[in-house]
């Protein structure tokens, strides 16, 4: 994973990473924007705020031609224990078929 933002604050004695300003994370065809992302460097949870753009490249099931998702909302919140996303404060979701709005959104 690469990551890129405008100012990196690592916290003394606590495993975790603040990245603010025009942060991207990258990772394959998966790419996460936001004003601010807070990493968990001990167990990978993650947060970010500021408006947060999600975007997904993968191909459908079935299908050689990759699609891309895009996910979206002013703060977000990760964990991977649980394989959960929750975009909340005017979130969105946009397929090339559909698309989806809401005040929170949590994909399961």
């Amino acid at each position: 994973m690469t990551f890129s933002c405008d100012r990196l604050e690592i916290r003394p004695g606590v495993p975790a990473f603040l990245l603010t300003g025009n942060v991207t994370a990258r990772q394959g065809g998966q790419a996460l924007r936001a004003g601010e992302v807070e990493i968990a460097g001990d167990t990978g949870r993650m947060s970010g705020a500021g408006g947060v753009a999600v975007t997904l490249t993968e191909a459908a099931e079935g299908q050689a031609q990759a699609r891309t998702i895009e996910l979206g909302g002013q703060e977000m919140a990760y964990s991977p224990g649980q394989m959960t996303l929750t975009l909340t404060s005017n979130a969105t979701v946009r397929l090339p078929e559909a698309g989806l709005e809401a005040a929170a959104f949590r994909p399961s």
